[in-house]
């Protein structure tokens, strides 16, 4: 997928499978070399760079959402008043809760769905 986006859309995109430490955050400090004014993490480590070694970059994010599972460093920045901008656990969402953690991966659901009903959804009509 993320070479779709680079190929069809031009997207940049900073990541290689089985990548080491100093290569993660290699691609993390490219990434945020394009100013992001949103910015999206899982587990916080892009969050933790920007606001303790990329703080040029706090005002230019104007939100983000976060997708894990456990308490993370957003929300201990947040708790101490040094969260620079709003950060959305999306975790937190009922609906988000119920299909990836509770009955599995969202996609894989709606796959399953699909596939066990021999239906597809856009072709349902409220009858």
């Amino acid at each position: 997928m993320a070479a779709a986006l680079v190929a069809e859309y031009g997207v940049p995109t900073f990541a290689i499978k089985g990548e080491d430490n100093e290569t993660y955050y290699r691609h993390i400090n490219a990434a945020l070399d394009t100013k992001p004014n949103l910015t999206m993490d899982d587990g916080a480590d892009l969050v933790t760079t920007i606001f303790s070694q990329r703080q040029d970059l706090s005002s230019a994010s104007s939100a983000g959402p976060r997708d894990d599972d456990r308490r993370d460093p957003a929300e201990s920045m947040a708790a101490h008043n040094v969260l620079k901008y709003p950060i959305v656990a999306v975790n937190d969402a009922q609906t988000k809760h119920m299909f990836d953690n509770r009955y599995g991966t969202g996609q894989s659901t709606v796959d399953g769905i699909i596939r066990a009903t021999n239906l597809l959804m856009a072709a349902r009509g409220s009858s």
